[in-house]
């Protein structure tokens, strides 16, 4: 099929992009996490290899877990919906000794973890690889509502952050188009404002999903990609 001609499965760029994306999670979820108290040697922030403290971590839980920076609301473009907590991973630790303070040491890092920093269990990076590129059954429309990063203009392989998810049809390995809306300018001969038609600006793949909300990898950019543009399932 076209769809799947187009958009080669790119498994280096899928798999960093699972690893490191924004999670979605809830108010309680981070609340009850354990979390880093400290560094060792007194550093301020940590990397792969330090040596961290962690509290909260139950002795009959898991050893390995996914270190993560809440940083605010996922909140819907079109309902201004609050539809989860965003919880940036920073990297990944192993808890070496249990305790009321654990030891732990960081196995693997993405950015600065820090003080604070919450643990949630590891997402499994074995589901990338068993998807395909394909188009949605159903037609599907939808906004870009974030971008890993904060970036203001979007380009290939960035992460962006979709206002469907699961309940609303949306898969893992689902390609859409994403359109530029189009801007309001000025009619030099009737007067007024009008808007002109929205662009095609690229394509996406969905590589993970939650119930109200996915992520999706950008595998192409004709043009700069913004938040609130529009995705839609591709044209037949």
């Amino acid at each position: 099929a076209p769809v799947e001609r187009a958009i080669p499965t790119i498994p280096r760029e899928a798999i960093r992009a699972f690893l490191t994306s924004p999670r979605l999670v809830t108010e309680a979820e981070l609340a009850e996490a354990p979390y880093i108290v400290s560094f060792g040697d007194e550093h301020l922030i940590g990397g792969e290899g330090s040596l961290v403290y962690v509290r909260g971590a139950p002795a009959d839980g898991p050893a390995e877990y996914s270190v993560v920076h809440p940083a605010g609301d996922y909140r819907d473009p079109e309902t201004d919906e609050i539809l989860g907590q965003r919880a940036i991973p920073t990297g990944e630790l192993q808890i070496r000794r249990f305790g009321d303070i654990s030891t732990a040491v960081m196995t693997r890092s993405y950015r600065e973890a820090r003080p604070g920093n919450r643990l949630l269990p590891v997402a499994g990076a074995g589901m990338v690889r068993d998807f395909h590129p394909h188009a949605p059954a159903d037609p599907v429309t939808g906004r870009i509502m974030s971008v890993q990063g904060g970036l203001s203009a979007i380009g290939q392989y960035q992460v962006v952050t979709l206002n469907r998810g699961r309940r609303d049809g949306i898969e893992r390995g689902h390609v859409l188009d994403v359109y530029a809306a189009g801007r309001e300018v000025a009619d030099p001969v009737a007067g007024g404002r009008v808007e002109l038609p929205e662009r095609h600006a690229g394509r996406l793949m969905v590589f993970k999903v939650d119930a109200r909300v996915s992520f999706a990898l950008i595998m192409n950019a004709t043009r700069a990609i913004h938040v609130e543009d529009v995705v839609r399932s591709p044209a037949a």
